[in-house]
């Protein structure tokens, strides 16, 4: 009877080994259409598998059935999961054990029921692409109680596990954690397991991740939820470059890390990317160490997003973090934990970011460094000066009413990126200044290329040695300066750009909501290109506009139009350059339009020089004559009426100064032939230029004594050589001249009587 009995308890034992032996523990479903390979379908994995003869093959799960599966050692197997199917374990299995290479993905769902028992082991290499893994009976509710049902949902002690972006992996539970890498215990283990995250949905277990004995855990992605325990827990080497880890029970942290001196439980953990957020809204820890932790290993954060506290003491703790980079929030407690290398800075959200100064610190106040202009601005008090350290970009700055600060951008660029600011409904603004502040901004330049207006001003703004460039800014007909109240001042040599069609500056008086006006000083070398536009907005009478708003240019380049779309507009311009001719009206008092040539213009002061005649019309002898002394500007050649003074010529006879003269006057001519200062002339005595001699005449004159009129008649000849002892001499002459005479008479008369005869 006993053999008997033997004998049926071996043959029961038998079969139950042959059972195992066997590639799963399977409850059929209905129909032979459970599993598909190739052009087949089966009722069975291990069917399946088994038609495949090759070391390859990849399998479909058509429908929801009960049954565990094995992959065997040596074996590479593609497993697709049909959408909407459920693979469940068979009672008491693990729902899928894989010993050699496994690739999983489709839609489906692998599910395990049974306590102590996980929805997928891998012994081997498994690369899940897809799929849903969940203990749907988890009923394990704390560390303490596992509800007489709870384990891990995946566990890998293989020697490689990938998990992918379109995998979820899911459980209620607070007893078991949800993914296990490594081993419980690694004593005697040779294997070091390996588990790569890059994707996927992570939620529940005591740990969503664990990284136990031997195992080398990295996260490049995904996101890791859990309501009841870490997201995740170290005690060999881990490494998390990204993801999103969140956790809700305020009493617990989001990551651990913890150390035993055993060679296996090294406690390495490096964090350099990823978002990490602790319970009640960032009010949780976000560091803790695994129980029964002993002093080593290491905690490395060189980058992330932590949303948490941390310990304000590590003394129980495996180590103490070492912080080189990351953001982190307000009243973390970071600042204990900063390597001494390193710097954290705050930015405009209170944040602290972490990491070198010349990386992370942008501006500063005095000796305290921030990551952002916005942060420093905000943090600034009145009588500040802020102090840009670097070229930065960030978003627009909104500047409340009743500040008094200075911004020195330090000759670096600061680029405005969204969000921009503003009014509800019209944040466009790079900055926008409030009223009733004062601001310098001075050394630098602020371009953006997603904001509608560079600044927009209420408030008293100095503008010195800036570069405003709105080259760059978003939409058309936008405006690189709005001036809507207050007095804006651009000096030294500030510049400002707009692209084509777009607005430099304005000066729009806006009435009622900013009745006490706005003006715009303009006294700068810079060249400012674009439109610069005088405006209003509201209602406003053509004297309230001037009176209460100004446009005042004292030097510029400018390279664009000034126009007024308003009625009584004010201003004046008392120097710079002009692209087109300045209207006289624009000009300040006592200034004028110029034209300085080359297509230049400009204003300028009237300088005057000496009158000089001009005009000049002589006068005749019947008819007045006249002409111009006239004071002309020497710069653009304007004649000042007021100085001009026209001359009269008198109408009257011009007579010469030389003496015209006959016989028997002299006077005086006009041109006209009229006579003046008519006389006879007044002679003198003869007085004898030549003496008369035998043979030859003298000559005498005598001469007016008014004109120098001279009259001149000749001596007769003496005719007598024997000269009168008296000395007068006159009548031998004559009487010699006679003979001479009386000889050629003769002479002529025989020389025609000669002729007679021979004719």
């Amino acid at each position: 009877m006993k053999s008997k009995k033997l004998q049926k308890l071996l043959a029961a034992c038998l079969c139950l080994a042959l059972v195992f032996s066997m590639g799963s523990l399977t409850v059929f479903a209905e129909g032979e259409d459970v599993w598909q390979a190739g052009e087949n379908t089966y009722a069975t994995f291990a069917e399946a598998l088994a038609a495949n003869e090759g070391s390859e093959a990849s399998v479909t799960l058509l429908k929801s059935t009960k049954e565990s599966i094995q992959i065997p050692e040596g074996k590479t197997v593609q497993l697709n999961l049909s959408d909407g199917v459920t693979l469940t374990n068979a009672d008491g299995a693990h729902t899928i054990t894989n010993n050699g290479t496994l690739t999983i993905s489709g839609n489906g769902t692998v599910d395990n029921v049974s306590h102590g028992r996980a929805a997928l082991v891998n012994n081997g290499t498994a690369t899940l692409k897809g799929g849903t893994f969940t203990r749907s009976k988890e009923a394990g509710t704390s560390p303490s109680n596992n509800g007489g049902n709870s384990y891990y949902v995946i566990q890998n002690v293989g020697q490689k596990m990938t998990i992918g972006s379109g995998v979820t992996v899911k459980a209620n539970g607070g007893y078991s954690s949800l993914v296990a890498n490594g081993y419980q215990n690694g004593s005697g283990k040779t294997n070091n397991p390996s588990l790569l995250i890059t994707g996927g949905t992570f939620s529940g277990g005591i740990n969503v991740v664990k990284n136990d004995d031997r195992g080398t855990l990295t996260i490049e992605g995904g996101t890791f939820s859990n309501t009841y325990g870490p997201a995740v827990m170290n005690w060999n080497v881990a490494t998390i470059k990204n993801g999103t880890f969140t956790v809700n029970n305020t009493a617990s942290c989001v990551f651990t890390n913890g150390y035993l001196d055993n060679g296996y439980d090294q406690g390495q953990l490096t964090i350099t990317g990823g978002a990490f957020n602790a319970a009640n809204n960032g009010a949780g820890a976000l560091y803790g160490y695994g129980s029964g932790t002993q002093k080593g290993g290491y905690t490395k954060i060189s980058g992330g997003t932590f949303h948490g506290q941390f310990p304000a003491s590590t003394s129980a703790y495996a180590n103490a973090p070492v912080v080189s980079g990351g953001t982190f929030s307000a009243n973390s407690g970071v600042e204990d934990y900063v390597d001494s290398s390193m710097t954290a800075v705050p930015d405009a959200n209170g944040n602290l970011i972490v990491g070198a100064e010349e990386e992370v610190a942008v501006a500063k106040i005095g000796t305290k460094t921030y990551a952002s202009l916005e942060a420093a601005v905000k943090d600034a008090k009145n009588g500040d000066i802020v102090e840009l350290m670097q070229n930065a970009a960030g978003s627009g700055i909104q500047i409340p009413s009743g500040t008094n600060i200075t911004i020195d951008f330090k000759g670096h660029t600061y680029t405005i990126q969204a969000p921009t600011v503003g009014s509800s409904g019209t944040e466009t603004n790079g900055f926008q200044l409030l009223k009733d502040s004062t601001i310098v901004m001075k050394n630098g330049t602020i371009t953006s290329s997603v904001a509608r207006i560079l600044i927009q001003n209420y408030c008293d703004l100095t503008l010195e040695d800036m570069n405003l460039d709105g080259s760059k800014l978003a939409g058309s007909n936008d405006y690189v300066l709005s001036n809507n109240h207050g007095t804006t001042r651009l000096t030294g040599n500030t510049s400002i750009t707009a692209k084509e069609g777009d607005v430099a500056f304005d000066v729009c008086y806006w009435s009622p909501a900013y009745a006490d006006g706005v003006t715009v000083i303009v006294d700068t070398t810079g060249t400012i290109t674009g439109k610069i536009e005088y405006s209003t907005y509201g209602s406003s009478t053509p004297e309230n506009t001037a009176a209460n708003s100004a446009l005042i240019i004292k030097n510029v380049n400018h390279v664009g139009t000034i126009s007024a779309v308003a009625e009584g507009v004010n201003i004046a311009i008392s120097g710079g350059t002009f692209s087109e001719a300045v209207k006289e009206e624009y000009c300040a008092e006592d200034f004028h339009p110029i034209d300085n040539g080359e297509g230049g213009f400009s204003v300028h002061q009237h300088e005057w020089a000496a009158p000089a005649e001009e005009n000049r019309i002589e006068a005749t002898c019947t008819q007045d004559g006249s002409y111009d002394l006239v004071v002309r500007c020497s710069k653009c050649g304007q004649a000042d009426p007021t100085k001009t003074q026209h001359i009269t010529i008198p109408a009257g006879h011009t007579f010469g100064t030389e003496w015209i003269v006959d016989g028997e006057n002299h006077w005086h001519a006009c041109v006209c032939g009229e006579k003046a200062d008519t006389a006879a002339h007044t002679f003198g005595n003869w007085v004898v230029t030549r003496e008369a001699t035998a043979e030859q005449t003298g000559m005498r004159e005598k001469t007016c004594s008014v004109c120098g009129y001279k009259v001149t008649e000749s001596i007769p000849a003496t005719g007598n050589t024997d000269a009168p002892k008296t000395g007068e001499n006159s009548a031998l002459v004559l009487w010699i001249g006679l003979f001479v005479l009386a000889g050629a008479g003769l002479a002529g008369t025989i020389l025609y009587v000669k002729k007679r005869k021979a004719n």
